[in-house]
């Protein structure tokens, strides 16, 4: 069996020992082994993924281990955050609720943290095990005020997608055209770039122009209209160039300053927008996309575009749109001998929302979720990748509200593609999102 394996079950197995011995002294109940203390008939967990075959045994299990009924709900995923806000609000929420991880800064105040033993030796130490045992993105969206508000089961990472049979066409019209070209060590480059540089040529390699109009994008980069997830995209690069996204006290936004926590370039921010949206500008070097392709996934799907970034969602969307499609898939670019990798995540957390009349017992159920046997359960059936895994890769910032935050990345991107300075942009669009921390402080500080 893989060492690696071994070493990440092990550490989601010590994860639900500690935990567990926590939750158990705290709560005054018996481990989960002992059923004589739960008085609950029913248990209900609420989704939005339909995933209950995923959690069949988990739930089986636990049924056995507490004598309860537990029901699995999914819920309309449209409104599925409003109406448990609001079911919470009423006293009418579930005992577990299931979240994407990046709504957990906006509703931590909603939430029931892990039971602990009250003082600071303890949660520090909690904290601490699930820096161990997990990338830093679950500790900043998760953890708050050193206690833990959730944990998650699998991370969906952002990856480069790249049409093989594209490369394989452009290479074999080079090497008519230039039978002396070095097409093996082409082809490596080309079939999985490993930096921004590398992926900079690649695209140019794949881009095909017929008087100055794009006919084959070579990335699909540099838009947010017909891009989807272009505001992480932007965030991701931000992140690795070293920008600082908010301040240390989560007040104000600080990605379009002057700050870099990784080098000595200056305005790592700006540069990031600027980089992004060269890609779509017919002037700059890098042009290799535009808003008169098709929506990204899309545009890939069909051939259009040689290469982009999503994530296993992704992965899923192009096969239902071209089921016979054979695609590449590699690890997300960084900037080249970085020393500070980024990559972002996409993830759905386990949460203890406040209406919860169960709040120890939801806790074990999270945590025996979180247990080695199960979890690697979950992944196996939903093809997802386990999150017990300390990558210092997968990284994630304190966002006040996803939503609007989207809306405001977006904006920016639009305006530098029409025309205004990208420093201004973003000068804007941190104005705002500065104004939604405030919020959050108001509303989260009156509760």
């Amino acid at each position: 069996m893989d060492k690696k394996f071994i070493w990440i079950a092990g550490g989601g197995l010590l994860l639900v020992i500690i935990l567990v011995i926590v939750l158990v002294t705290s709560s005054g109940k018996k481990p989960v082994t002992d059923t004589s203390t739960s008085s609950v008939s029913t248990f209900t967990i609420w989704d939005y993924n339909n995933e209950k075959t995923a959690y069949d045994q988990l739930i089986q299990d636990f049924q056995g281990d507490w004598k309860v009924q537990v029901n699995y709900v999914s819920k309309n995923p449209n409104t599925y955050l409003t109406d448990t806000i609001n079911a919470i609000a009423a006293g009418n929420g579930p005992d577990v609720w299931i979240v994407p991880a990046k709504y957990m800064v906006s509703i931590k105040d909603k939430l029931l943290p892990m039971p602990d033993d009250g003082t600071q030796a303890s949660r520090a130490s909690n904290v601490q095990t699930i820096a161990n045992n997990y990338p830093l993105a679950v500790v900043t969206d998760n953890v708050f005020n050193s206690q833990i508000y959730g944990v998650p089961l699998a991370i969906d990472n952002l990856k480069l997608f790249i049409n093989g049979a594209i490369i394989s066409q452009k290479l074999e019209e080079l090497k008519k055209a230039n039978p002396s070209a070095d097409i093996n060590a082409l082809s490596q480059t080309y079939a999985s770039p490993k930096t921004w540089d590398e992926v900079v040529s690649t695209s140019k390699f794949l881009t095909t122009k017929t008087n100055g109009k794009i006919t084959q994008a070579g990335l699909a980069f540099g838009t947010a209209n017909n891009i989807d997830n272009a505001d992480q995209l932007l965030t991701l690069i931000m992140m690795q160039n070293g920008a600082k996204m908010t301040s240390d006290d989560l007040t104000s936004a600080q990605f379009h300053t002057i700050q870099n926590q990784y080098s000595n370039i200056q305005y790592p921010g700006t540069k990031a927008l600027e980089f992004y949206a060269g890609f779509a500008d017919s002037k700059n070097a890098n042009y290799s996309w535009d808003t008169s392709f098709p929506e990204a996934t899309q545009a890939f799907a069909q051939g259009k575009v040689a290469m982009m970034i999503g994530d296993n969602k992704t992965a899923a969307e192009i096969k239902s749109l071209a089921p016979n499609f054979n695609f590449i898939t590699t690890a997300i670019p960084q900037i080249a001998n970085t020393a500070h990798p980024v990559n972002l995540a996409d993830y759905d957390t386990l949460t203890v929302p406040k209406s919860t009349q169960n709040q120890a017992l939801s806790w074990t159920f999270i945590l025996k979720a979180t247990d080695s046997q199960y979890a690697n359960n979950y992944t196996r059936l939903t093809g997802k990748t386990t999150a017990a895994n300390p990558d210092g890769q997968t990284q994630s910032w304190y966002n006040p509200d996803p939503a609007t935050v989207t809306t405001i990345l977006k904006t920016a991107i639009s305006q530098v593609n029409d025309g205004k300075s990208a420093q201004t942009a973003l000068d804007g669009a941190a104005s705002q999102i500065t104004t939604l921390l405030y919020k959050l402080i108001q509303t989260q500080s009156t509760k």
